[in-house]
């Protein structure tokens, strides 16, 4: 009966011990497509973020051809100024905003990386990987949103000291350049 007993208790042990690894292994690739889709959601992000710079850009080239064609040219290289200023912290808020989010992805997946080896086959593995997830998807949200509100702080900046150069010029001078332009204004959006 004994040895009956031992057996059973060694066959429930390694039962319990196949179910527990299971869950482990579900949790592990559970997290893993969520790193996944993550970086998928950064990507498009990304590409729409180029997308948006540009037009940015085609919208600066057009004002700045206005600009040269009416020969405003100390409103001009002031613009210009103010613009590289203003591109210049834009780039430094979101290198900055960048190296922040990815800092913080590292360190979120090098505790998950910690805790998985010290919990490793136990019951309280399942819950601190539980917890480093959330972490990760915490600290990965976190470190997107400080990025895109820092873009997003830049790129106000950069549109606000870009239209305080264009008051510059004068209504009478934009006018006198939207009538000079005009035709090739619409030449140029008819082959677009």
């Amino acid at each position: 009966h004994r040895d009956r007993d031992i057996i059973k208790q060694q066959s429930e042990t390694q039962v319990e011990l196949e179910r527990a690894n299971k869950e482990i292994a579900f949790q592990l690739q559970t997290a893993k497509r969520q790193q996944e889709l993550i970086v998928e959601q950064r990507k498009i992000d990304i590409r729409a973020k180029e997308q948006e710079v540009l037009v940015q850009q085609q919208e600066v080239k057009r004002r700045e051809q206005e600009q040269e064609a009416a020969q405003v040219v100390p409103a001009k290289m002031a613009a210009d100024a103010v613009a590289a200023t203003a591109d210049g912290e834009k780039r430094k808020l979101i290198i900055t905003a960048e190296g922040e989010k990815e800092r913080a992805i590292l360190v979120a997946e090098g505790e998950r990386e910690r805790l998985s080896r010290t919990a490793a086959g136990e019951a309280e593995r399942i819950r601190q990987e539980g917890t480093a997830e959330a972490d990760i998807i915490r600290l990965k949200g976190e470190a997107q949103a400080y990025a895109i509100k820092a873009t997003g702080l830049a790129e106000a900046e950069a549109m606000r000291a870009k239209a305080e150069a264009w008051e510059q010029y004068g209504r009478a001078a934009v006018t006198q350049l939207i009538v000079e332009k005009l035709p090739e204004i619409v030449a140029n959006a008819a082959k677009s």
